[in-house]
């Protein structure tokens, strides 16, 4: 009956709420995935789901269960149609082409959503139903501009204070890229003890330009290096967290100012 009046609404255009509506849909996801996992399990273990795990289990985690394949599927899958929503250029996204708008850079998720391609078999009805009438028409719906801009950093707290950026390069440091920030709502939504457990907590690029930039000057500074970090050959650059490569990204920014004299911020 939840998932009944739990119609998705139309034309959702901020991050929270998307994030409250596809976590919802998730949980759902999650659930019949692990009641028809646990039914290959004992009747059908050549299964396509049932293989997908037994995959997983072999090559990434030998401890784990089928409830934890179900719930790190659940999110993928549906992230992963998130993505393709994104990637689509406003172009309609269904249980056929959906694979080929997720972006190359997320193998593993373009790897599992091939699964959508077995949705057609009986045994996957209640599954089929969820991501095509409810994830699917979800992400069609999107507003996506409207996502976007409530994603940035603008319309933070801290931006509102009176903080503006100063020029070109600042301004594009405060806007977030929904591909990698919005998973941040997202699993806050889905399981808020699961996000802190994982240090799912970006850091504004902002902060990270700072960090970044004061580091460079350390080097050059109290170090003798006049390249600073873009210099491969005295500094060598580790992140032990790297998530999803903020900091390493500012440095390579910094690398091709170096070599090529391209002002920061300036295009590729």
């Amino acid at each position: 009956m939840r998932g009944f009046f739990s119609t998705a609404p139309e034309g959702i255009g901020q991050s929270q709420k998307l994030a409250l509506e596809l976590a919802k849909r998730s949980h759902f996801l999650r659930d019949f995935l692990d009641q028809e996992l646990r039914r290959q399990e004992n009747h059908h273990t050549e299964g396509r789901l049932h293989g997908l795990y037994q995959i997983f289990r072999d090559q990434v985690f030998h401890e784990l269960t089928l409830a934890e394949f179900a719930d790190a599927f659940a999110q993928m899958l549906a992230y992963g149609l998130f993505l393709a929503k994104l990637n689509s250029n406003g172009e309609m996204i269904t249980l056929a082409n959906a694979r080929h708008f997720v972006p190359g850079s997320f193998r593993l998720i373009r790897e599992l959503v091939q699964f959508l391609d077995d949705l057609s078999a009986p045994e996957y009805a209640g599954i089929r139903w969820l991501v095509e009438d409810e994830i699917l028409s979800m992400m069609n719906g999107l507003a996506l501009h409207a996502i976007h801009e409530d994603l940035s950093f603008k319309h933070r707290k801290a931006i509102s204070r009176k903080v503006r950026a100063k020029d070109e390069e600042e301004h594009r440091l405060f806007e977030r890229d929904p591909f990698i920030y919005f998973y941040e709502d997202y699993l806050k939504a889905y399981d808020p003890a699961m996000r802190k457990g994982r240090g799912v907590y970006y850091t504004p690029p902002p902060i990270v330009n700072f960090i970044v930039r004061a580091v460079d000057d350390i080097l050059k500074e109290s170090f003798g290096i006049p390249d600073g970090l873009a210099d491969n050959r005295r500094v060598t650059v580790l992140d032990f967290a790297c998530g999803t490569g903020t900091f390493l990204l500012r440095c390579f920014s910094a690398f091709s100012t170096i070599s090529t004299g391209r002002k920061p911020g300036a295009p590729t």
